[in-house]
């Protein structure tokens, strides 16, 4: 059976973009997408099984899993080099499961989980050397409980609390040291009142 190949034409500015799969030299189904990534038009049909897309070097791009139609099972995206750059799942067409993003060397840059789609649990970024950056938890797609920013060397910088997707609470600021210089204080999003440490007479709650 012939391999299944796919071309893609991006959108520059307005126009849309176009998804071409091949059986060898005949086109067997097209996609268009809008500027947002909306399918709006679809024609033919792709067969379930291993999409392939290639670099004009003739290096694997990506390895993209169908059934019925719809992105479903593992993919993966390579580097021009050959270094995978990314892992993830799909059902029927939705990011589903884990999800890792990788540097060129191979070391871990992100990790996340999606529900149907949707960011689901911990979402976690990595610095160059290995330490966390990023550690937040995310709800339905939203930023939903903790929320951590932190440098290369694995000090704190910032650390604050969501509700669905606002921010609430007190959100704490660091200094080069770690320790908290700053305190600021949210309700649904918007910000209710701030504090610098040792300077009391600034507080305003």
């Amino acid at each position: 059976m012939d391999e299944i190949q796919r071309i893609v034409t991006p959108g520059i500015e307005d126009k849309t973009e176009e998804i071409r799969y091949y059986r060898g030299d005949e086109v067997i189904a097209v996609e268009v997408y809008d500027k947002k990534g909306v399918l709006i038009h679809k024609s033919g049909a792709i067969p379930d099984g291993v999409v392939r897309e290639y670099y004009r070097g003739g290096m694997v791009k990506s390895e993209l899993a169908f059934k019925e139609g719809r992105a479903h099972g593992k993919s993966t995206r390579y580097y021009p080099t050959g270094e995978v750059e990314e892992e993830c799942s799909f059902k029927y067409g939705r990011l589903h499961g884990n999800s890792r993003i990788y540097r060129r060397d191979g070391t871990i840059w992100v990790e996340a989980e999606y529900d149907h789609g949707k960011l689901q649990g911990i979402y976690k970024s990595y610095h160059d050397n290995g330490n966390i950056e990023t550690q937040a938890e995310y709800l339905n797609g939203k930023l939903h409980g903790h929320y951590a920013l932190f440098d290369r060397q694995g000090i704190p910088m910032k650390e604050a609390t969501y509700v669905y997707g606002k921010r609430h609470g007190a959100c704490l600021i660091y200094d080069e040291m770690g320790q908290v210089i700053r305190i600021e204080r949210y309700e649904g999003g918007k910000l209710i009142g701030t504090g610098n440490l040792g300077e009391k007479s600034k507080a305003t709650w």
